[in-house]
C-alpha cells in the first residue's frame, strides 16, 4: 500500500509539471505569454490577487493586476501590497543619497554615526561599518541574535538598542549573513544623519520624487490599517487553498516595511536602470546606483539586491513575509526589469522565480513551468495525512485483539514483536516527531535563518498538520504495540 502511494504521488507530480512552451513571437505576443505566465501560477499555488510590472529603461511596458485584493476587491495596477523585504532597495538608496550628498562615508564605522552602537562584543563592534551592515558582512547573523523569536520593539532605536544582546558570529566584513535588523541598524543611521524620522525621510526623498503616490512605510504592522487600510489582504496557504490571515505582529522598518504597488514600483525599476535620473530628476548619482548593484568581495549579495548566480547581468531581490511574497528583478544590458506583488505566502509555493520567468519571456525566451505547484502539494499531502491516520487507526483497533488468554495470544508472536523489525519500524514511527523536533535546527542549517515554531507553522502549515498527525498516531500505534506486547510475552510466559 505505501508504494502504491509514493508511486501515485509521483504521477501526480509528473502530470502537474506544465511542458515548457514556445518563445513569445512578437511584444505583442509576449504580454499575452505574460498573462497566461501569471494567471496558471496563480491557479498552481492557491494565490488570491497578484500586481506585475514590466518595464524596459525608462518605459513602462506591461502593469497589471489579477484576481482579488480581499472580499470583491479586484487587483489593479495601483493596489498596494507588502513588499517585504524588497524594502531593502529603498533602505540603500536612502543611505547612497546621504553617501552622494557627502553626510555619510561607506567605510566609517557605524559608531560615527550612531554612538551608543554595540553589540555583545562591544570592542569588535566598533568595527563595523556602514558598507558592511548594506552588504550583510557586519558578524551579525540570526544564530547569533534570533529576532524572529524575541519580543519584537516598536520604533527603530529600540531594535538598535536591542542589539546589544547580539553576539557575532564572525568578525565584521569577514562573512555574509543575511540579516534584517543590518538594514535596521542603517534606518536609524539615515534617521540621525538627516534628522527626520525614516519613514519621512522615505516619503520625501524617495517615494515623492518617484512619483510613488500609493505607497507608503511601517515600522511596525500595528501601523498598517493605519497607514495603508486599502492594502491587498494577506493569506495563508494550506491544503491547496488560501485562507485570509493578518500578518503577525513584528517589527519592519528599514528591512521590510514598505507597501506599494506594482504602477508604483515600476517607477523604482525605471529609477534603478537610468542610473539614478526619473524623468529628469535625479535621485542618485550613476556611481552610486552602479555601487547598490556591486556584490561585495565573495558574496553574491550587493545592497539591497542580489548577482544572480551565473548570470552576473541579472540583478534581483525576494522578499517574504508571513502573508505575501514579492520579488523584482533587473537585467541592466537589456534594461528591463520586473516586480512581482502577491497577497499569500507558502515556504514550498511555485511563485518563487516568477519574476525572473517574466523577464526571460519579456527577451524572447522560453516559458518554463513552474514545478508542480502548492495545490498538487496540498491536496498530495492532505490525501497521505488522511490515508496515513485511517490505516494507523485501523491498525490500532486490530492490535486490540492481541490480548492474553484469547486465541490468537496462544499463536506464535507476530513478525513485527521481532527485534530487528521492531526496532526499525520504532524508528519509523518516531520519525515524524524527531523531524518536528528538529524543524529550528534543521531551518537553520540550510538557511542561515532562526525562525520559531510559530514562524515556521505559518509558513507551512500543511506540512505541520501533516507531520504532527503523523507523529501523533505514530507514538500512539508505538505505545499500542509496546503495551500488547508486553502482555503477550507475561501470558506466553504463564
Amino acid at each position: 500500500m505505501k508504494r502504491a502511494t509514493v508511486l501515485l504521488l509521483v504521477a501526480l507530480v509528473a502530470l502537474a509539471v506544465p511542458a515548457p512552451r514556445a518563445a513569445a513571437a512578437s511584444p505583442a505576443d509576449w504580454r499575452a505569454e505574460v498573462d497566461a505566465l501569471v494567471e496558471a501560477a496563480m491557479e498552481a499555488n492557491a494565490v488570491p490577487g497578484v500586481a506585475v510590472a514590466v518595464v524596459r529603461g525608462s518605459d513602462v511596458l506591461h502593469v497589471r493586476g489579477y484576481g482579488t485584493a480581499g472580499g470583491d476587491r479586484g487587483v489593479s495596477p495601483d493596489t498596494p501590497f507588502l513588499a517585504a523585504s524588497l524594502s531593502k532597495s529603498f533602505t540603500a538608496t536612502a543611505v547612497l543619497q546621504l553617501a552622494d550628498e557627502g553626510r555619510v562615508e561607506l567605510d566609517a564605522p557605524v559608531r560615527r554615526y550612531l554612538p551608543g552602537f554595540t553589540t555583545a562584543d562591544a570592542d569588535r563592534s566598533g568595527r563595523i561599518t556602514v558598507r558592511q551592515l548594506l552588504n550583510h558582512t557586519s558578524g551579525m547573523a540570526d544564530t547569533g541574535f534570533a529576532e524572529r523569536t524575541l519580543p519584537q520593539p516598536d520604533s527603530v532605536p529600540e531594535r538598535v538598542a536591542s542589539l546589544r544582546a547580539a553576539r557575532l558570529v564572525s568578525d565584521p566584513g569577514e562573512e555574509f549573513h543575511y540579516f534584517n535588523p543590518n538594514y535596521a541598524v542603517l534606518a536609524r543611521i539615515v534617521e540621525v544623519v538627516s534628522g527626520r524620522p525614516f519613514d519621512e525621510y522615505l516619503s520625501t526623498r524617495v517615494l515623492d520624487p518617484l512619483g510613488m503616490t500609493a505607497t507608503t512605510s511601517v515600522v511596525t504592522t500595528g501601523q498598517l490599517d493605519e497607514r495603508a487600510p486599502d492594502r491587498a489582504r494577506g493569506h495563508v496557504v494550506a491544503f491547496g487553498r488560501a485562507f485570509g490571515h493578518d500578518e503577525p505582529a513584528g517589527y519592519l522598518a528599514g528591512s521590510g516595511g514598505v507597501v506599494t504597488s506594482a504602477s508604483d514600483m515600476a517607477n523604482l525599476l525605471r529609477m534603478q536602470l537610468d542610473e539614478g535620473l526619473f524623468e529628469g530628476r535625479r535621485l542618485l548619482s550613476a556611481e552610486a546606483v552602479a555601487l547598490l548593484h556591486t556584490p561585495a568581495s565573495g558574496s553574491d549579495y550587493a545592497m539591497g539586491w542580489v548577482a544572480r548566480e551565473g548570470e552576473p547581468d541579472w540583478l534581483e531581490h525576494t522578499g517574504v513575509l508571513t502573508t505575501a511574497y514579492a520579488e523584482q528583478v533587473l537585467v541592466p544590458a537589456t534594461g528591463v526589469g520586473v516586480v512581482v506583488l502577491t497577497n499569500s505566502n507558502h515556504a514550498l509555493s511555485g511563485m518563487a522565480g516568477l519574476a525572473h520567468r517574466i523577464a526571460s519571456t519579456v527577451q524572447g525566451g522560453q516559458l518554463q513551468g513552474g514545478g508542480p505547484g502548492l495545490r498538487v502539494i496540498g491536496y498530495s499531502l492532505l490525501a497521505v495525512t488522511v490515508l496515513a491516520a485511517g490505516l494507523r487507526s485501523w491498525r490500532l483497533a486490530r492490535i486490540r485483539r492481541w490480548r492474553p488468554g484469547n486465541r490468537r495470544s496462544r499463536r506464535r508472536l507476530p513478525r513485527w514483536t521481532r527485534w530487528p523489525l521492531w526496532s526499525v519500524w520504532t524508528l519509523w514511527m518516531l520519525a515524524p516527531v524527531a523531524v518536528l523536533a528538529a524543524l529550528p535546527r534543521l531551518t537553520t542549517a540550510f538557511s542561515d535563518r532562526v525562525f520559531g515554531y510559530r514562524q515556521l507553522f505559518w509558513a507551512m502549515p500543511d506540512v505541520f498538520v501533516a507531520l504532527a498527525v503523523a507523529a501523533l498516531t505514530g507514538v500512539s500505534l508505538l505505545v499500542a504495540r509496546g503495551v500488547v506486547l508486553l502482555r503477550m510475552r507475561r501470558g506466553s510466559r504463564s
